[in-house]
């Protein structure tokens, strides 16, 4: 889906219906490359850049209010309208990637710069938030400090997006592997706590593993794609941080285009099949489940949604 085609669909729904969407980034939204090798140097910076400034204008700007940093307070809507004004300075002066000749007849090297207006314009700006800074200039600036996002709250849940696409994809494979990075773990740490008594529950794009009866069906059926290849390669972290809920966490995740669901030490895990390819170790035509998620108890899958 095109970000034109996500536009249509956002401004048919009321504003209700929109505030029930959820949504986090994956590795197509903000690091996925076609190039197979290294050989691009620092031109991938500025294309993530690019893709980072995408969703954010495609996605953020028409978030709901209630979408807020992980402080619980600041509205990531309310932080693009203050820097409304840097915006279109950025978008007439965005960073490029060009060539420095390191010598005559050289090759040269690539190299990311960032053009002053938008050095002046961060200067310039009043606002109490975050972004822009003078040190943050950048859209993926912004999706650091966004991350972990609160996505939704009441009496008895909490669900936390996290964007946990690496921060640069240099080639086909290494864009495609996740991380949610020191930053972003350093602040859920501290973000967990708050919500004592209350179910957590976590939107993330890449799984954290895999069920010895999934691993088992990926070496026998599909010996080609290992089924810890790809994952959360900071997994670990998100365990620890974890431990003390006595596995009643909830994992929504996607990336491998499988379904599953699941119950470890984390608590449950929820792996989402492809809306395009379907359940690529099961039914093919599965393109999700509808699970009921109470408070506390026993979780129930309600029902199937096809292709």
């Amino acid at each position: 889906m095109g970000w034109s085609q996500y536009h249509d669909l956002i401004f048919n729904l009321s504003q209700a219906e929109r505030e029930r969407l959820l949504i986090i980034p994956g590795n197509h939204d903000l690091t996925l490359t076609t190039s197979y090798l290294w050989l691009d140097g620092g031109e991938s910076d500025a294309a993530h850049e690019r893709r980072c400034r995408n969703f954010v204008e495609g996605c953020l700007v028409n978030a709901p209010r209630t979408w807020r940093l992980a402080d619980g307070r600041t509205s990531v809507v309310d932080i693009l309208k203050a820097a409304e004004e840097y915006r279109c300075v950025y978008d007439k002066n965005p960073p490029e990637s060009e060539v420095v000749l390191v010598a005559p007849a050289a090759s040269g090297s690539v190299e990311f710069r960032i053009p002053q207006e938008l050095r002046d314009a961060a200067k310039s700006l009043i606002t109490a938030f975050t972004w822009p800074s003078e040190k943050h200039l950048l859209y993926r600036d912004l999706l650091r400090i966004a991350y972990p996002m609160l996505l939704y709250e009441d009496e008895e849940f909490v669900v936390i997006g996290l964007n946990s696409a690496v921060p640069v994809g240099y080639s086909l494979w290494s864009s495609a592997f996740g991380l949610l990075g020191r930053h972003q773990v350093r602040k859920l740490k501290k973000m967990i706590p708050e919500y004592e008594g209350k179910r957590l529950i976590f939107l993330l794009h890449h799984h954290i593993g895999f069920p010895k009866k999934v691993w088992a069906h990926f070496k026998s059926s599909r010996p080609w794609i290992a089924a810890k290849f790809l994952q959360l390669r900071d997994a670990r972290s998100l365990r620890r941080i974890l431990k003390k809920r006595e596995g009643t966490a909830v994992m929504l995740h996607g990336h491998k285009h499988i379904a599953y669901h699941a119950r470890g030490d984390l608590g449950f895990v929820f792996s989402a099949p492809s809306v395009a390819f379907g359940d690529l170790l099961g039914e093919h035509n599965i393109a999700g489940f509808a699970y009921s998620i109470p408070t506390v108890g026993r979780i129930v899958m309600i029902g199937r949604l096809h292709l």
